[in-house]
């Protein structure tokens, strides 16, 4: 059952010449029979690995964990007559989910009908928070009431492939996904931290429809919306994470953070077949420089698995 082993299949009228010495292994490997002796072509053993493909729900507009902070009392600077920007005191201290310097910048302020752009936000300790903005509010009628949102813009999708299932058929393993009665949408979480997704706790855990076993392979994967505040680049500056797996006790599940992947601008195919590449076993950098489970000084990934990490998915009884 390992992915890529080669078989004969050996028949003859008599059973005696299935025997060795008549029959010997290095006779199978060439592929010269002795007399009396018929050989199938080499048959090489390859493995369906089953996506179940799940994806939290859209974003809420209400309740805890919507993405975006609600105000009144909001008093206005006058805007800067050379850039047209002035700061918004918000009547508030920031919650902690929002409450990094700069997590605004990029974003939008909304009063009334009207919106403006943010360029600036402060993370005060104790005292009430200030947005910077473009635009003048006061000329606008100073509204009071507010919305504050950050530059975030995607929903959780159910994770693809695409064309990185292809890199997988070096180990002689062929991605498929499962029907789409096995696909769940799983409850929404605004910071689902990097470790809850290792320790396998926070509501992405779905509890897949098909456990993988050693005859049918299988791997969850979900699609989340970002990861913890210190890591869901809001602001830019920070290291960002794209995806997560799990990796303490059933470790073929992994999720990938949409939104994060949408701001870094990078592949979520290719950041899930990365994911999928742990529910093998194989650690960051456990390998060749350029394999795309090994992270560069600049946190990038290769576009292939190496030998080593070949070798780990198709010694694998169970993926």
């Amino acid at each position: 059952m390992s992915p890529g082993d080669n078989f004969r299949v050996a028949a003859s009228l008599d059973s005696s010449k299935l025997q060795d010495p008549y029959l010997t292994q290095g006779m199978a490997d060439s592929g010269v029979p002795p007399d009396g002796v018929a050989f199938s072509p080499m048959l090489t053993v390859w493995r369906h690995l089953w996506i179940e493909s799940d994806r939290m729900a859209n974003v809420p507009t209400t309740g805890d964990e919507k993405n975006f902070v609600a105000g009144t009392g909001a008093v206005y600077e006058p805007p800067n007559p050379t850039n047209g920007m002035g700061w918004v005191q918000l009547n508030q201290n920031l919650p902690d989910a929002f409450d990094d310097e700069d997590q605004f910048k990029y974003g939008v302020y909304v009063a009334g009908t009207f919106s403006y752009p943010t360029y600036s936000s402060t993370a005060n300790w104790i005292n009430e928070d200030q947005v910077k903005i473009k635009g003048d509010p006061i000329a606008d009628g100073a509204p009071t009431s507010y919305q504050l949102y950050d530059d975030d813009a995607a929903q959780p999708q159910n994770p693809q492939l695409g064309t990185w299932a292809s890199i997988f058929n070096n180990a002689y393993i062929e991605p498929a996904y499962l029907p789409t009665t096995f696909s769940s949408v799983v409850p929404f979480q605004r910071n689902l931290s990097s470790s809850d997704v290792a320790w396998g706790t926070g509501t992405w855990n779905d509890q897949y429809g098909a456990p993988s076993t050693s005859d049918f392979w299988t791997e969850l994967v979900v699609g989340a919306f970002q990861p913890e505040t210190s890591k869901d680049y809001d602001p830019d500056n920070e290291q960002a994470v794209a995806g997560a797996a799990k990796v303490y006790g059933d470790d073929n599940q992994c999720v990938i953070y949409c939104e994060t992947i949408r701001d870094l601008g990078v592949s979520a195919e290719k950041s899930l077949a990365h994911e999928i590449g742990h529910g093998a076993g194989i650690e960051d950098n456990d390998c060749e420089e350029g394999c795309i489970m090994w992270r560069d000084i600049n946190n990038q990934i290769g576009d292939h698995f190496c030998d080593k990490c070949i070798a780990e998915m198709r010694n694998d009884a169970v993926y």
